[in-house]
C-alpha cells in the first residue's frame, strides 16, 4: 500500500523491511482504535442493559469480522478462492488461539475456568457452523464430474449456512434475554439517555469508530496481502507462500487484529463475557462470510468455488479440521474446566498453543 507507492514514485525496488514497517505502523492505530471500541461497547451494555456476551457475540464480532469479509470477497474477485477460503478458516483457529493471549492478560487463573455456562452454548454453535461447512465443502468436491449438480449444492451449503447462523443469533439472544424482551432497553437515567442523543452521542462515536478500526484493518490486510506476494530473500534463497498458507497465516492473523485488541481490552476491564461473545461471535460470522462468497462468485462468473482450478481441498481440510480441534478443546474446558495451571496459562492453553502451532506447520508442508 503506501510503502509499495512511495517506493514506486521514488523508482525505487519495494523493500520487505518497509512492508513489515507499514504492517507495525497499521497494526499500531489498529490497537489503538479497537481499545477505545471495546470501552464504547461496554458504554452500550450499560446504558441499554444489554448483556455483554451478546453485544460481544452481535456487535463487536461482526465490527472485528469486516476485514475478513472486505479480504475474502476481493480474493474470490481476483479469482484466488484459496486465500478466501485460508482467510476464513484461519482466522477461525486464530481467533481461538486469542484465548492463550487472555489467559496472559488475565490475573485472575485461565479465563475459560471463569465463564458463563452460556459460552458452552456458544462453543456448540459455532462448532456446528464449522462443520457444517467443512462437511458440505467435502460434499461439494464429491460432485466435481457433475457440475450442475455441484452449483446446486453450493448454493444450497450457502443458503444452509445463512440460515443457520441466523438462527444462531436468535438462539444465543433468546437464552441470555429471555422471552418477550425488547432487543434495546434504554437506560432510565435521564442523563445516560442524554448520552446517546444527537450525532456525538454515545452511538454515534461508536459507529465512527467502527468505520475507522474497518478502514485501518483493511489497510492492514492490503498491506499483509501485498507482503505475501513480495518475493523474501532469506539465507540466499528467494521464496513466496502458497495462497492457502498465505490466507491461513498472514492474512487471518491481519484480518484478526481487531478481535486481539477488543478481546483483551475487555479482559483487561473486567469483562470477559464481550471477550468470549467477541471470539465465538467472531467465528460464526467467519462462517457466514461464506454465502457472500459464494454470491460474488456468481456475480464474477464463478459458479462453484470448491471446484475452482487449483482448489486445495487437504489443506482447507486440514484448516478446518484445526479450527474444530481447537473449538473442542475450549468446549470440553468450558464443560469440565480446568484448574491445573502453568504460571498464569491454564492447561487448555497450552493444548491449544501446541494445536495451533502443529496445524499451522501441517498446512504449511501438505
Amino acid at each position: 500500500m503506501l510503502a509499495r507507492w512511495l517506493f514506486s514514485s521514488l523508482g525505487l525496488p519495494l523493500k520487505t523491511w518497509a512492508l513489515f514497517a507499514e504492517l507495525v505502523l497499521a497494526g499500531t492505530f489498529v490497537v489503538i482504535v479497537g481499545a477505545r471500541l471495546t470501552r464504547q461497547a461496554d458504554a452500550i451494555c450499560d446504558v441499554y442493559h444489554l448483556g455483554r456476551a451478546w453485544v460481544g457475540m452481535l456487535l463487536l464480532a461482526t465490527i472485528t469480522s469486516l476485514p475478513e469479509v472486505a479480504a475474502g470477497t476481493s480474493a474470490v474477485v481476483l479469482d484466488q478462492v484459496n486465500l478466501a477460503f485460508g482467510n476464513i478458516l484461519g482466522s477461525c483457529c486464530f481467533n481461538i488461539a486469542i484465548i492463550v493471549l487472555l489467559d496472559a492478560v488475565s490475573r485472575r487463573g485461565a479465563v475459560l475456568e471463569r465463564a458463563q455456562p452460556l459460552q458452552q452454548r456458544n462453543a456448540v454453535l459455532s462448532l456446528l457452523l464449522l462443520a457444517g461447512l467443512l462437511g458440505g465443502i467435502n460434499a461439494v468436491w464429491l460432485m466435481a464430474d457433475r457440475p450442475a449438480a455441484a452449483a446446486l449444492a453450493e448454493a444450497g451449503l450457502a443458503g444452509a449456512i445463512a440460515v443457520g447462523y441466523l438462527w444462531c443469533m436468535r438462539t444465543v439472544y433468546r437464552a441470555q434475554h429471555g422471552l418477550g424482551h425488547s432487543p434495546l432497553q434504554r437506560c432510565p437515567v435521564g442523563a445516560a439517555s442524554a448520552t446517546v442523543s444527537g450525532p456525538s452521542g454515545l452511538l454515534g462515536r461508536f459507529v465512527l469508530t467502527a468505520c475507522l478500526i474497518v478502514a485501518l484493518s483493511t489497510w492492514l490486510t492490503a498491506t499483509g496481502d501485498v507482503l505475501s506476494e513480495h518475493p523474501i530473500h532469506l539465507a540466499g534463497r528467494t521464496f513466496r507462500l502458497g495462497g492457502t498458507f498465505v490466507g491461513f497465516l498472514f492474512i487471518a492473523a491481519a484480518t484478526s487484529l481487531p478481535e486481539v485488541v477488543t478481546c483483551t481490552e475487555a479482559v483487561r476491564i473486567g469483562q470477559l463475557e464481550m471477550a468470549l461473545g467477541n471470539i465465538f461471535g467472531s467465528n460464526m460470522f467467519n462462517i457466514f462470510i461464506m454465502p457472500m462468497l459464494k454470491l460474488v462468485g456468481l456475480i464474477v462468473g464463478v459458479p462453484v468455488l470448491v471446484l475452482s482450478p487449483g482448489f486445495e481441498l487437504v489443506k482447507h481440510d486440514a484448516a478446518g479440521g484445526l479450527a474444530i480441534v481447537l473449538t473442542v478443546i475450549t468446549l470440553v474446558t468450558l464443560c469440565f474446566g480446568c484448574r491445573r495451571m502453568f504460571g498464569r496459562f491454564g492447561l487448555d492453553s497450552i493444548l491449544i498453543c501446541l494445536a495451533y502451532l502443529a496445524g499451522m506447520y501441517l498446512v504449511f508442508t501438505l
